[in-house]
């Protein structure tokens, strides 16, 4: 049908041309073409394998492949104590409810690799929302109309208690000047009692990386740790001397 779906099933095959025979690696193989066609959204594909006899001892080996329909996404749904309604949610995923007039696209056909990135997606979202032990427990296709390949998309979602950032320290060297982080600083005392968010950590880690390299501190790394009671959390940073390197010799070419 297409040459990328030929390079995807022949890509990481075991077996080779001019290779030994071996039926453990055909069995293995055939899985392989079998579970990247339903990465591809080919979920009813077939795959029978024809060994041909021919002179000196060897064999022509053909996988003769019924890709069937492809897999359709017909409903998206979201189950569990999930807070947010499912129109919310549906905007956050990439995937998306099959419809006759939407252009071609692949995000409403069945595809694994897409559906992991719809938990971590979803995952992200909650965390940023609060949500600091969301639970993203499982996210599953059920088969609706096989006349169809039409499936249904579920999502299993636990969102558990919303968290609030409580106290938020910085951890220095002791040579360190103080007053180039006075914003960050300033930033932590707003920061109590204020929604939990990924989104803000990454940006406070950041910002610290950039004094540092401003400061031409190369070989210090930032990190945070976070400590949870009840509903709030304590953030941790810590500023601290990564590993040295020294240069062993300077070569000129040219």
């Amino acid at each position: 049908k297409a040459k990328k779906i030929i390079k995807a099933v022949r890509n990481d095959l075991k077996l080779k041309e001019r290779s030994s025979y071996n039926e453990v690696l055909i069995s293995e193989d055939k899985n392989k073409i079998i579970n990247d066609l339903k990465l591809l959204g080919y979920y009813f594909a077939k795959v029978d394998v024809i060994i041909e006899t021919i002179e000196d001892n060897k064999i022509n080996l053909t996988y003769d492949i019924e890709l069937g329909e492809k897999a359709k996404i017909q409903k998206i749904s979201f189950i569990g104590d999930k807070v947010f309604k499912d129109r919310k949610l549906r905007g956050v995923i990439i995937s998306e409810e099959y419809k006759f007039w939407k252009f071609i696209s692949g995000k409403k056909f069945l595809n694994q690799s897409i559906l992991e990135l719809d938990e971590r997606l979803l995952r992200n979202f909650y965390l940023n929302q609060g949500y600091y032990n969301v639970e993203i427990n499982s996210s599953f296709a059920k088969l609706i109309d096989e006349e169809e390949s039409a499936f249904e998309l579920i999502y299993n979602i636990n969102a558990n208690q919303k968290f609030v950032f409580n106290n938020v320290t910085l951890d220095l060297p002791i040579d360190f000047k103080k007053e180039n982080f006075e914003d960050i600083l300033n930033l932590f005392a707003n920061l109590k009692g204020k929604t939990y968010s990924l989104y803000i950590i990454e940006n406070i880690l950041d910002e610290i990386d950039k004094i540092i390299l401003d400061e031409e501190y190369k070989t210090l790394q930032s990190k945070v740790s976070e400590n949870t009671f009840e509903n709030k959390i304590d953030l941790l940073f810590e500023v601290s001397e990564g590993e040295k390197f020294q240069i062993k010799r300077i070569n000129i070419f040219g």
